[in-house]
């Protein structure tokens, strides 16, 4: 008797090395892969506009990464000397520093 559903995963095809750049979006899951991966030395930015719980807003993250228009110092939210957005339903991408 099985307790557990068994699924096999095909392998990628695409290895993950020091030459790439990786971005972890998501829960604390993705937080902690990307500690682990950043003690390895890879080069990794995580959750740049803060964690994302499903897979809508890491959709809509994506999308705005990806937009040219600039974040607005209005949609900012500024707590202590933490920054994230309050524009939850569609973030914005702060900067694209982290991508280089």
């Amino acid at each position: 008797m099985k307790f557990r559903t068994e699924i096999d995963i095909a392998p990628l095809g695409v290895k993950i090395g020091y030459g790439n750049r990786i971005l972890a979006l998501g829960s604390c899951f993705a937080e902690h892969i990307a500690r682990r991966l950043a003690e390895a030395r890879f080069r990794i930015v995580t959750n740049p506009t803060g964690i994302l719980f499903n897979p809508l807003s890491i959709a809509a993250a994506l999308r705005s990464y990806a937009d040219e228009t600039p974040v607005q110092h209005s949609e900012l939210d500024f707590c202590g000397s933490t920054t994230g957005s309050t524009a939850l339903s569609r973030p914005r991408r702060p900067t694209r520093r982290w991508l280089r």
